[in-house]
């Protein structure tokens, strides 16, 4: 499995387990309300009976509950750390490699450039020229090689700037974004947005707080599991 695969797949889990929170609320609420009711319908029962017979369901389940919180904890974190390291590894990777004579040709084209811009005495002409290249490129691992050549470039075009370097240096972030964009694939493209989409997002509430879900779990087991519901791992059982 690729890292964009691993990344997607991580991604996606957080969804599917905020998504199954509805589900593990209603299999407990049904449960519950399943066996407290034949209770209340026992006539052989005294109330206070009827009443230790449901904070034992309630228990039961309320265990149950817990247990499935923590794996659901566990998948979540699980997930959050493999998006967000899946992402960065593939922001860090290098576009695939065009065919060889597109790299010579690039090569030689930057070679070129490099001459153009050390006989070039004029920072609009240097810039131009700068310019011109960036747009030129099509392939993301050419723009990749591309940036590692940009603080030369920058350093000779405001050398030439004189007074007129803040402009320069305005013009030239302009086209440094245009080269980042071009270096970019549309895999770490995707790879930016889900590394910001979870940071943070570690150890954060799976169930919310006011939700019907908690609210559900709640009137089926007690506060005394829905308090854990988000942090199931501090949950200690009393028997």
């Amino acid at each position: 499995m690729t890292n964009y695969e691993q990344m997607i797949e991580a991604y996606g889990k957080l969804g599917e387990i905020r998504e199954r929170t509805t589900t593990v609320a209603r299999d407990i609420q049904l449960k519950v309300k399943a066996e407290t009711g034949a209770i209340r319908a026992d006539q052989h029962l005294t109330p206070s009976g009827k009443q230790a017979k449901i904070n034992e369901v309630k228990q039961k389940y309320g265990r149950e509950f817990i247990a499935t919180a923590k794996q659901m904890r566990e998948d979540y974190d699980r997930s959050t750390v493999k998006a967000k390291v899946s992402a960065e590894v593939l922001l860090n990777e290098e576009a695939r490699k065009p065919s060889d004579i597109a790299v010579r040709t690039f090569q030689r084209e930057l070679a070129d450039l490099k001459t153009e811009l050390l006989l070039t005495s004029n920072a609009l002409d240097a810039y131009t020229l700068v310019d011109s290249f960036v747009s030129a490129q099509k392939e993301p691992y050419l723009a990749q090689q591309l940036k590692q050549q940009a603080p030369e470039f920058i350093s000779q075009i405001v050398g030439l700037a004189g007074t007129e370097a803040s402009a320069y240096r305005t013009k030239l972030r302009q086209t440094m974004d245009a080269l980042n964009e071009k270096a970019t694939t549309p895999e770490q493209r995707e790879a930016a947005e889900i590394f910001e989409s979870v940071e943070g997002r570690f150890g954060e509430d799976i169930f919310l707080r006011q939700g019907i879900q908690m609210n559900a779990i709640r009137d089926a087991v007690g506060v005394e599991f829905a308090n854990f519901a988000n942090n199931p791992k501090s949950y200690v059982d009393s028997e």
